[in-house]
């Protein structure tokens, strides 16, 4: 039977698949459109790597090249899609692809019982970090929608 670790690392390399399925083939400017009011794809990809390299920091690890204070001011919760202050959705998706990686590193050697102070309260790690797997499936979900949407496909 997988370890906690192995599962989680298995839900968000699935996340990571889809994001990356949602982000090819697109129109020009397509990663800025926002359908029915609906986030764009640049913005909900951000998002999602913001919320990634924060799981990372509860890891006591980070991204290499990527600024997660600056992702976030850019994509975490409370902002709006803005065309102007986004990055390329290619370099957001160059960015949370190597996450896998580091994720993968992070969690095979954690110890996922501790009770941290996660921005929702007292929360146990592994918890947080599965809350947060199911929080990136939603917007992968949400990603392969636009895709579809924005390609006709």
């Amino acid at each position: 039977m997988p370890s906690q670790a192995q599962r989680l690392e298995g839900t968000y390399r699935r996340n990571l698949n889809t994001f990356l399925k949602a982000g090819a083939d697109l129109p020009q400017g397509a990663e800025h459109a926002r359908v029915n009011g609906a986030s764009s794809l640049n913005w909900v990809t951000g998002h999602v790597l913001g919320s990634r390299l924060l799981i990372l920091s509860f890891l006591n690890t980070a991204q290499p090249g990527v600024d997660m204070q600056d992702v976030r001011a850019r994509y975490g919760k409370g902002t709006s899609p803005d065309p102007a202050a986004a990055l390329p959705l290619a370099d957001l998706l160059s960015h949370l692809a190597a996450t896998q990686e580091t994720l993968a590193a992070a969690l095979a050697s954690a110890d996922l019982t501790p009770t941290v102070q996660s921005p929702f309260g007292p929360m146990v790690l592994g918890d947080f970090i599965d809350f947060f797997g199911w929080h990136e499936g939603y917007h992968a979900g949400q990603a392969i929608l636009l895709h579809h949407q924005l390609t006709g496909q």
